[in-house]
């Protein structure tokens, strides 16, 4: 609700709303991305083995986002990695 007061766009207000519940979105790819970004953020790096990561997303995200376990990892890599130069500086 914030988000609308703010003048957000309705897409990225619907995103952000459903990020939990993407498939209750009507199809918003934005809320997809978003929960999938969530999930993938709160595991820890060596917590599953990388082979394994896609298991974190449900199916039908990844169905829907178009995903499969090689591009999964290479994103939760990416992010690790991106989070490791973050808390460097």
């Amino acid at each position: 609700d914030v988000f609308s007061q703010w003048h957000f766009p309705a897409g990225v207000v619907d995103a952000i709303r459903f990020h939990h519940i993407p498939e209750q979105s009507g199809g918003n790819e934005l809320a997809y991305i978003l929960h999938a970004a969530d999930l993938l953020a709160k595991v820890k790096q060596d917590e599953i083995p990388i082979y394994e990561i896609s298991s974190v997303l449900n199916e039908h995200v990844s169905d829907f986002l178009g995903l499969v376990q090689e591009d999964i990892a290479a994103i939760f890599i990416e992010m690790k990695e991106s989070e490791k130069k973050l808390t460097h500086i």
